[in-house]
């Protein structure tokens, strides 16, 4: 039985592919993570979130939130 040279085995060559897409997908992420905090941090800038009846910018994502630092004072 012959020996499969290390780097042309199937399991690497699958590793390799799937590193390259895991890698890809991770720029793609990174990249729209930096677009969605550079516009929260021009919603917060030109307090936008004070039209919504919001008490903070770290709250209008989830108006839930507000409603329970009302009512949990001591969280």
């Amino acid at each position: 039985m012959a020996a499969v040279e290390p780097l042309l085995h199937p399991r690497y060559v699958r590793s390799e592919e799937l590193g390259r897409e895991i890698t890809e997908l991770c720029g793609y992420i990174y990249a729209a993570t930096y677009q969605l905090l550079t516009k929260i941090r021009e919603f917060d800038q030109e307090g936008l979130w004070k039209l919504e009846g919001i008490c903070s910018c770290a709250h209008w994502p989830n108006p839930d939130v507000a409603l329970v630092d009302a009512l949990s004072p001591g969280l």
